[in-house]
């Protein structure tokens, strides 16, 4: 159990990472904008996300699984 839970601590911050670089990407992207206008913001957000989600979605889970079923295989 004691595995399990190290396991998830390290995929929970990992997805503290992704937050944080979802958080600068959006602050990097407003801060060039001359002006600030509602439909700008919400582009911004949305190409973000999309960056954070396709970007790593697939680099998080092959680094996750690998890992995930090695410390499984550990406690057998």
């Amino acid at each position: 159990m004691d595995i399990q839970l190290r396991m998830w601590g390290e995929v929970a911050e990992l997805m503290e990472d992704l937050a944080t670089a979802h958080c600068y990407c959006e602050y990097s992207e407003l801060e060039q904008l001359d002006e600030l206008t509602f439909a700008q913001q919400q582009d911004v957000e949305a190409s973000c996300a999309r960056e954070g989600t396709i970007n790593k979605k697939e680099a998080f889970i092959w680094w996750a699984l690998p890992l995930h079923w090695q410390r499984l295989k550990g406690e057998n």
